[in-house]
Formats: structure tokens, sequence, C-alpha cells
């Protein structure tokens, strides 16, 4: 499943990650795991398309993450901005969708 996929810097975080009962890191933590994933791909038969992505918190913590292109909302080169509207420590299931896990 996990593909390449450039990710791009344009993007925010949904507001159910920064207070709600949907939080389970701080939103630094889920920046820094989002800018340096460890792996990442695209969600098939999606809409709009969903990207998931597993990367670390400065503390080391893996994290899931899932975020969808925000359109119409694009950059100056036409990037989708992509907006994360799920991120938690990460689990095998997840880690297996992304091909990283043991079956």
């Amino acid at each position: 499943m996990s593909q390449p996929i450039r990710l791009n810097p344009h993007f925010a975080l949904h507001s159910r990650l920064i207070a709600g009962r949907a939080r389970h890191a701080s939103p630094e933590d889920i920046v820094y795991a989002w800018q340096s994933p460890y792996a990442q791909g695209i969600r098939a038969n999606e809409t709009p398309l969903q990207i998931i992505a597993a990367g670390y918190t400065a503390d080391g913590i893996m994290m899931e993450m899932i975020a969808q292109d925000a359109k119409p909302y694009t950059d100056a080169q036409g990037n989708p901005l992509r907006v994360l509207f799920h991120a938690m420590p990460a689990t095998k299931k997840f880690l297996r969708e992304l091909g990283i896990a043991e079956q």
C-alpha cells in the first residue's frame, strides 16, 4: 500500500485535533510527525483523496495520521491544501495498511 507521495507543506489541523475528545497528542507533536513521515500512502477509492502517513513525534511516539484534500483551496502552484483530521498513536492495523507491520 505504501507509495511515495509528496506531502504538501500547506496543511491545517482540523479543530477536533486541537481540542476535544479526538485530541491524542499536542498540535505541535502532530505537526512534527506530519512534516517528517516514516511512511506514507494514498487510500484507494476515497473521495476526496485521503493521504495516510505514520511519523514520529519529537518524543519518539509513532503517530498514525490521515489528511484529505480541501478542494478548492490550493497554493500558487496548484497544490491542494490538506486538512489533517485524524492523528493518534499508531495501531498495528494502520501500520499494516501502510505495509510496514507484520501481518
